[in-house]
């Protein structure tokens, strides 16, 4: 079903409405995962409820930029809330119950119409307004293509975008 909607958060949220499965997975179609990854987030998601978010435990980037970091769970005592006000923990690639989903919806954030960018970090934060847990699925893996050019990051970076206001942020 072809949509022009431009905004990637219209595009999910139009995908999550139209979708027939209890969970969804969220990702960028030219990155790769391990061949656990979803296997490993249904596993986990069945055995711990579906207050749970899970991405991939570990991120490797390459193409214009070579590098690899893990991913915290929310459940790790190095998690830090008031960290989030600053940075976002955990990229796009998220798997959840499909109504986390509908009750979470992502905001609309077209690059340079409203100065507001970078959908997941605001995502990642009302789902933790709404008691979600963002975990780590153990043993997984994501391989990121990080562009140099034409990728909505780097638009969102080049406007000057903002993180849009969330009710994560009336904790402060």
């Amino acid at each position: 079903m072809p949509v022009s909607f431009r905004d990637l958060s219209t595009c999910r949220n139009h995908a999550v409405e139209h979708a027939g499965g209890n969970y969804i997975a969220i990702f960028d179609g030219d990155d790769y995962f391990s061949k656990n990854w979803l296997t490993q987030c249904l596993s986990l998601i069945k055995r711990e409820g579906d207050s749970r978010i899970y991405h991939p435990a570990l991120m490797v980037a390459f193409d214009a930029w070579n590098a690899y970091w893990y991913q915290i769970d929310q459940l790790d005592p190095n998690y830090q809330n008031d960290s989030l006000l600053s940075m976002n923990y955990w990229n796009a690639c998220a798997f959840a119950a499909r109504k986390t989903f509908i009750q979470c919806p992502y905001a609309v954030s077209r690059v340079g119409e409203a100065g507001f960018g970078y959908e997941d970090w605001h995502w990642n934060c009302e789902t933790i307004a709404e008691g979600y847990v963002h975990r780590a699925a153990e043993k997984t893996i994501r391989f990121e293509r990080r562009k140099s050019t034409g990728s909505l990051n780097v638009a969102h970076q080049g406007a000057s975008a903002v993180v849009r206001p969330s009710k994560f942020f009336d904790i402060f």
